[in-house]
């Protein structure tokens, strides 16, 4: 029986936080990507967000939401919400990608997930465990399947990275806790995750 910790997918924080009436641009929260000259229009808001997905130096886009040249998305780097500019206009909408801006901070790893292994082996707690409700994960490239034997692992004597998440403060995953925490913590939730990661069926505790 498992006490206290379950295992749990752990994927990246995705999508867009939107900021109504809020513009963009260099000196106004962020870096300038898209000229007016380049920047497209009439596209809708997932047009415009998919460009910013698809340019890795991308942060956020501002979008224009109405006048003659509604649809025209501009593309930003280094987006910084506090400071952008206000829009009394009420024209423009900023969709912040919530993924970049946390690796811009360097406040999470994001990992290629082709070409290189993306193994990783992780838990969550409970959210009523005592010790806190917390993702814990490490990471580590180049395994193959042999290597992920749990009797044996080879996969996790040299780690690429180790992650760690308050769920209650930051449900999004944006701010990785491993480089700050206190190191009783991490030892708790390695020694939980090592207990968990080789153990099957009964054997579990």
């Amino acid at each position: 029986m498992v006490h206290g910790t379950v295992y749990s997918t752990y994927e990246k924080a995705k999508g867009y936080d939107t900021y109504t009436d809020a513009n963009c641009y260099t000196g106004h929260g962020g870096t300038s990507i898209d000229s007016d000259r380049t920047a497209p229009t009439g596209l809708t808001k997932e047009q415009c967000q998919a460009r910013c997905d698809a340019d890795t130096d991308c942060s956020c886009v501002t979008y224009q939401t109405r006048g003659a040249e509604a649809g025209k998305c501009w593309k930003r780097r280094q987006c910084t919400p506090t400071t952008f500019a206000k829009d009394p206009s009420k024209t423009f909408a900023t969709f912040v990608s919530r993924e970049r801006t946390a690796m811009q901070r360097g406040s999470c790893t994001v990992r290629k997930l082709d070409g290189e292994s993306n193994t990783y082996i992780g838990i969550t707690t409970h959210p009523d465990s005592p010790l806190g409700y917390f993702k814990y994960a490490e990471f580590q490239n180049e395994c193959d399947s042999h290597m992920l034997n749990p009797t044996a692992p080879h996969c996790f004597s040299n780690l690429t990275t180790v992650e760690l998440f308050d769920l209650k403060k930051d449900p999004h995953e944006l701010l990785n806790l491993a480089l700050t925490a206190k190191p009783a913590l991490l030892a708790e939730l390695k020694a939980r995750l090592w207990r968990y990661y080789p153990c099957r069926g009964l054997s579990c505790p």
